[in-house]
């Protein structure tokens, strides 16, 4: 099955898209036993990353930070030496080395990596999307209320599988919430591929278009289990189309792709 088509992706494969909009970088995210996908998938596709980083910070409406992430130290007018330093937050230290920079001494490199984690955070925090997890090994999965986020972190990156913890545990990643799913259609409808349609109208339809087979699909297992059923098309069609109250009956074609997502064997 291609597992940009899955029904649901875990972090890894949310950040690996929202970071590309590249449907391989959803694919490579998915071996779970990789702690260095997200790493492969910058390598694979760093022309997007710059591009995508900036359109981060434009679809999100944050404020890039003015963080510096090395100095470069210039002899003879060739930068010999970085030195890596945190975040300035002494504003007369900030100043010095403004001031040394305008003499030619040193090059301040800025880092404007858009936080990734902080943002998806804010999404489940205000509902846009929504997080769902196993609580034990034989209960159903459940959502994580927005109100929860307040006490969660989500931690991972290029050398580390995301996770969910509570915030200020650290340790074994078996104290993380484990087995995160994110709705893809969700995902999709917050993070469009670049290059689509930017009209209201036209990101509107889109958004409808590829959200609308996933929702069918949730209420489909709702309705039906696990497992087809043996009902007729045409009575499964009304009978989701109630369930999901929509004005107007969902198409053959819609309710067919639904069908695939949540009953891929079938």
């Amino acid at each position: 099955m291609d597992e940009f088509e899955s029904l649901y992706w875990d972090l890894a494969q949310v950040a690996g898209w929202a970071l590309t909009r590249e449907p391989d970088a959803v694919r490579t995210s998915a071996d779970r036993s990789n702690e260095n996908a997200l790493f492969e998938v910058r390598a694979a596709h760093l022309a997007r990353w710059g591009e995508v980083n900036a359109l981060l910070w434009i679809e999100s409406g944050w404020t890039v930070p003015a963080r510096v992430a090395a100095v470069e130290i210039i002899a003879g007018g060739v930068a010999d030496e970085v030195t890596m330093i945190p975040s300035l937050s002494d504003e007369r230290y900030a100043a010095r080395l403004r001031q040394l920079q305008a003499e030619g001494k040193i090059r301040l490199r800025q880092d404007d990596t858009f936080p990734i984690n902080d943002y998806l955070r804010a999404l489940f925090q205000t509902g846009r999307l929504t997080a769902y997890h196993h609580r034990t090994v034989y209960a159903g999965a459940h959502a994580i209320p927005p109100t929860g986020w307040a006490f969660l972190e989500i931690v991972g990156g290029d050398h580390e599988r995301f996770a969910v913890r509570r915030i200020g545990e650290h340790g074994e990643r078996g104290q993380a919430i484990g087995d995160v799913k994110v709705p893809g259609g969700q995902v999709l409808a917050v993070f469009p591929a670049v290059g689509e349609p930017r009209t209201e109208a036209a990101k509107q339809q889109v958004q409808q278009k590829k959200t609308l087979p996933y929702v069918v699909a949730v209420a489909l297992g709702r309705l039906y289990g696990a497992e087809r059923p043996t009902v007729d098309r045409e009575e499964m069609r009304h009978a989701v189309t109630a369930e999901i109250h929509r004005k107007t009956t969902v198409s053959m074609k819609t309710l067919d792709r639904a069908i695939k997502l949540i009953w891929p064997s079938a």
